[in-house]
């Protein structure tokens, strides 16, 4: 699943990251963007772009098609 499917509230499992862009893939690991991190989704912005995650405590806002490039496993609360 793609990490821009995941509903407010929920957590995934980062299992993959799709980008060819190294630029955007190092920006993302500098935000803590990595496999096998969990991550949240808190919210989006009213027109849906930028969306807010929680990963390690911190909260990080990603364009929706950056959240595009991210492939999740969505996990059971």
């Amino acid at each position: 699943m793609k990490l821009s499917k995941l509903c407010n509230g929920r957590c995934g499992k980062i299992t993959k990251i799709n980008t060819q862009c190294p630029k955007l893939k190092k920006r993302l690991l500098e935000l803590g963007v990595r496999k096998n991190q969990i991550i949240r989704k808190e919210r989006s912005a009213p027109l849906g772009d930028p969306i807010q995650y929680k990963i390690n405590e911190y909260n990080i806002l990603i364009r929706k098609l950056e959240a595009e490039d991210i492939e999740i496993n969505t996990l059971e609360e």
